[in-house]
């Protein structure tokens, strides 16, 4: 099923490249290849190409992703029995077939969605506790949140930009 999806075989084709060439961080098109973020063929690349490495190359980050945002969840609640309750919640919440389903599929939405788990985690431990350490963090995060898919840039400029806008807003007041 995996060769029926014309993405799989752009991301394996852009994956067959070097990493810091032109091929793998912005190639050309052709008739039988469209060019994508490097994000998801870098991962592809992790996983030598194999199909069944991706999948559970997949599963794993999305399993780590949700680790990470539960945790950062965590630290919002204080008491330990809601703590208990909103972990239970949120690891049903991402055992979910429309979330854990991508994992098996060879297209983006999986790494996105992963991406966007740490992304938000990110954003959340930056702007509770601003530090460097965290700043890198969320950038790192937004970096390869970013070249997942196409649509996620303008995403996180309005982000960023609604966000920068309420936090100048709250100091001006």
């Amino acid at each position: 099923k995996w060769e029926e999806f014309p993405d799989c075989n752009d991301y394996k084709h852009q994956a067959s490249a070097k990493i810091f060439s032109k091929d793998f961080l912005y190639p050309s098109p052709t008739p039988f290849f469209c060019p994508r973020p490097f994000t998801v063929p870098l991962f592809y690349k992790f996983a030598n190409q194999n199909d069944y490495a991706i999948v559970y190359l997949q599963k794993f980050i999305l399993c780590i992703s949700v680790l990470f945002i539960v945790a950062i969840f965590l630290t919002l609640v204080s008491r330990f029995y809601l703590k208990i309750f909103f972990t239970t919640v949120l690891f049903f919440y991402f055992s979910w077939w429309p979330i854990s389903g991508w994992t098996i599929n060879h297209l983006s939405e999986s790494l996105s969605l992963s991406f966007m788990f740490v992304w938000i985690a990110s954003l959340i431990l930056y702007l509770k506790k601003p530090t460097y350490l965290n700043l890198t963090i969320n950038l790192l995060a937004t970096f390869f949140f970013t070249f997942t898919r196409d649509a996620w840039p303008y995403l996180l400029i309005f982000s960023y930009a609604v966000l920068l806008i309420y936090r100048n807003h709250r100091v001006i007041e």
